[in-house]
């Protein structure tokens, strides 16, 4: 953990003074992030501003300031995800900045005051600020959209597992181009067994999202196959249960999706489409009292769900609770 906290701290350092290809998803290399200058610098440096700090306290600040703002940012175990991102240097980034200005344009004039220092350090500044000034103005187009946004990403860091995954939920949903999707999910399913910290949740994903392409291709073995895979890597999620339950609701196996969904609805009770086949499932099974239960937990998480009204009385009804049906049925709101 300390080696990824030196080697982390030292390339964060590096994107500040050099923020080239900025991106959401940088990849981390604990070797060679260790045998570049920038972490020993870093460290270095922040000694050299502990050492002086009576000299010049203000200056230590703000030193100090990036590199205790960054020290959530340095335990990898705390992290969901990748050690490394840009956005974990918005806070930190305000020290750095002042300091060099403070150097810059107090602490450099007091000491050479006879050399007229400021006749080259602020236009020197003024050179830095334009620079990062463009640096910002190409970043924003690569804003403009989803798909604009990861494929800059998945260009500027092409070994980033988190890149392909969304470029395969792009080319699936909003492309409809399964063969590339396809293509986007192995990778990223690839480069994260490979990555310095591979994850549960990247397999996940994309296992759910091969899953989806198979029965987009009418594969549904195949599809209920990736849908197994993903529940192995993250029991604890819903999303795999739920499409299981959906697969064999539609083939009419209700006690099969029966089982699925009661566990989506024990992991996010909130979910009113689950328990609504959950509902369903229990009607089809004969089994109406536990359906009416779903169907009124159901509008109870949402008001405004007006099947849930029709399809709790309904089950009433088949219950043989004739007033709680006309009761359900009266509790529903006007469209």
């Amino acid at each position: 953990m300390i080696a990824v906290a030196i080697g982390v701290l030292g390339q964060q350092a590096k994107h500040f003074f050099w923020p080239v290809n900025l991106n959401l998803a940088r990849t981390f290399d604990l070797s060679a992030s260790l045998l570049s200058p920038w972490p020993w610098l870093t460290l270095l440096a922040i000694l050299a501003v502990f050492v002086l700090r009576k000299w010049q306290p203000v200056f230590g600040f703000l030193v100090a300031w990036w590199a205790i703002t960054f020290l959530p940012c340095l335990d990898v175990r705390q992290l969901v995800g990748l050690p490394m991102a840009d956005r974990f240097s918005y806070l930190p980034s305000i020290g750095p900045c002042l300091a060099i200005a403070f150097g810059a344009m107090v602490l450099v004039p007091q000491r050479l005051a006879h050399l007229e220092p400021t006749r080259v350090l602020v236009p020197a500044l003024l050179v830095v600020l334009g620079l990062w000034t463009v640096q910002d103005i190409r970043t924003v187009p690569n804003w403009h959209d989803d798909a604009a946004l990861w494929n800059h990403t998945a260009s500027a860091a092409p070994d980033s597992a988190l890149a392909h995954m969304f470029l395969g939920i792009i080319l699936e949903h909003q492309k409809g181009d399964l063969d590339g999707a396809t293509r986007e999910y192995e990778t990223a399913l690839r480069l994260n067994e490979v990555s310095f910290r591979p994850t549960a949740g990247m397999i996940y994903e994309c296992d759910l999202g091969l899953g989806r392409v198979a029965l987009a291709r009418g594969r549904t073995q195949d599809g209920v196959a990736y849908f197994e895979k993903a529940v192995q890597a993250a029991p604890t999620l819903s999303p795999a249960y739920r499409l299981l339950g959906v697969v064999y609701f539609l083939q009419g196996n209700y006690a099969r999706a029966a089982e699925y969904f009661t566990r989506v609805v024990k992991i996010n009770p909130q979910d009113v489409e689950a328990r609504f086949f959950l509902g369903t499932c229990w009607l089809k099974l004969g089994k109406p009292a536990q359906a009416a239960d779903q169907f009124h937990a159901a509008r109870e998480v949402d008001p405004t769900y007006f099947q849930a009204f029709d399809a709790e009385a309904r089950a009433l009804e088949a219950a043989g609770d004739v007033a709680g049906a006309a009761r359900a049925r009266s509790l529903k709101p006007p469209r």
